[in-house]
């Protein structure tokens, strides 16, 4: 086999788009993945002009963009140009282009070898770094907060064992202590929970035990809803092992789900989470018994909801907690979102790859 001919072939079986332009705009050759980008096959594409060939018009206001770099490598000169690209009715997809001049042995530019190379998900594992970097830094804030607040949270906590020994049953207020019991309990609970959450040892650990995850999220909501009556049912036996994104991602997207359910059950009601394989993802449900959302409810689900909302009316937001994780979610490559269930209620479905997104692009 000879240079060429090697050259030749992988020009034809490059995975990524290539073609010949001479100095006239027409084509000299395009590769397969060429012709499957503009939906012809190669040897049609082949002598078709400026005016003819479907790519150029296919690329809206990307062509000019990559109509100056032919021009530039028709002078001489090497360019690249990154831009989003729609074609046909595909999503977009970010695509750098890169335009060689090919030269004979005079050293006059003869044709202009040009390149497609999708760089989507490239820019989506850098994305998810860029999340995941900007969570963990909130997080070790937030845990650094927790921390704070638990050292007066404990003088609060003594001071109260003392005086709520000195006011007798029959006081006309007894019957708040236990409600500032459990309220210093419940604050606990949540500084115990930011700070285990965003452990800086484990902030970007890149895999996660989901079904420690779960039963941990399980344990916290039952604790946090104890004077409600709360049942927390999970299912982890078809569940994988681990995940491949950070703990503290995955704990912080249960945390929010789950109360975001509880809030939504009457006293005495039911969350239901189950962990299953499905196919190259694991699937988690949460699932509660409460009102069924409507499609504008959901819709507006995932919007982010400043200040405080009672129970009851969370269902028209989920607050900045659920905005935020969603974006997170998405940005490791998984989805969220929530749908109705017949019988009754709404079930959140979250998704995560089982491969890290920066390995699934390459």
């Amino acid at each position: 086999m000879t240079v060429s001919s090697i050259f030749e072939q992988a020009f034809h079986q490059a995975a990524h788009l290539m073609m010949l332009v001479d100095r006239t705009g027409r084509v000299r050759a395009a590769n397969a993945s060429m012709a499957a980008a503009v939906r012809q096959p190669p040897e049609a594409l082949v002598g078709m002009g400026p005016a003819l060939f479907p790519f150029w018009h296919m690329l809206g206001d990307a062509g000019h963009g990559v109509r100056r770099l032919m021009t530039q490598a028709m002078a001489g000169e090497g360019a690249r140009l990154e831009t989003m690209v729609t074609l046909f009715d595909e999503p977009p997809r970010r695509i750098e282009f890169i335009a060689t001049p090919l030269r004979d042995a005079a050293g006059a530019v003869q044709c202009v070898l040009l390149e497609g190379r999708d760089q989507t998900r490239r820019h989506e594992a850098e994305g998810a770094r860029r999340e995941i970097g900007a969570m963990a830094s909130m997080g070790t804030l937030a845990a650094r907060v927790a921390h704070q607040i638990n050292n007066p949270l404990a003088g609060i906590q003594n001071a109260f064992l003392l005086v709520r020994g000195a006011i007798p049953a029959d006081h006309p207020h007894a019957r708040f202590v236990e409600a500032i019991d459990r309220e210093i309990a419940r604050i606990a609970a949540i500084t115990r929970q930011l700070v285990e959450t965003y452990r800086p040892d484990q902030a970007m650990h890149a895999e996660s035990s989901v079904i420690m995850a779960v039963h941990d999220a399980a344990h916290f909501l039952r604790q946090l809803h104890a004077g409600r009556s709360l049942t927390v049912t999970t299912d982890v036996a078809a569940a994988p092992p681990t995940l491949a994104v950070p703990d503290a991602l995955l704990r912080q997207t249960l945390y929010n789900l789950l109360q975001q359910a509880a809030e939504q059950v009457p006293d005495g009601g039911t969350v239901a989470v189950r962990v299953a394989r499905d196919g190259d993802a694991c699937r988690i449900h949460v699932h509660h018994g409460g009102p069924t959302l409507t499609e504008a409810q959901r819709a507006q689900l995932f919007e982010p909801v400043a200040g405080p909302v009672a129970r009851g009316e969370r269902a028209r937001g989920g607050g900045i907690g659920l905005a935020l994780v969603r974006q997170s979610v998405v940005a490791v490559g998984g989805s969220l979102s929530a749908h109705p269930v017949d019988g009754g209620g709404t079930c959140y479905d979250v998704t995560f790859p089982l491969t890290p997104l920066a390995e699934a692009m390459a």
